[in-house]
């Protein structure tokens, strides 16, 4: 495997890459023209909020619930295991706020 790695990432990375990237854009766009971007956004608010107080009430370090594998870091995310994660969508929390106004 590690020989033929150039070809596995040109052959199966890359193409898959592009092919996930554009099905995440699709979703997202088809997601934001069909919610209520104002009663959504603040259902979504009250919920965060919600999550944080009840980290920020156990004493616990909060972070997202982000999977580890969207971020650019060679780094594994086992210190996501031990502190209070939020479900949190920002992108989306900002885009419908935007399209409200």
């Amino acid at each position: 495997m590690s020989s033929n790695r150039g070809l596995v990432i040109a052959g199966f990375a890359v193409p898959a890459c592009f092919v996930y990237r554009n099905v995440e854009k699709f979703r997202k766009r088809i997601g934001r023209t069909l919610r209520n971007a104002n009663a959504e956004h603040d259902d979504a608010v009250r919920a965060i909020r919600a999550h944080v107080r009840a980290g920020y009430a156990s004493c616990k370090l909060t972070c997202t619930v982000r999977k580890p594998w969207k971020s650019m870091s060679v780094r594994t995310a086992e210190f996501k295991k031990e502190i209070h994660q939020v479900p949190i969508n920002l992108c989306s929390i900002l885009c419908r706020r935007n399209f409200a106004q």
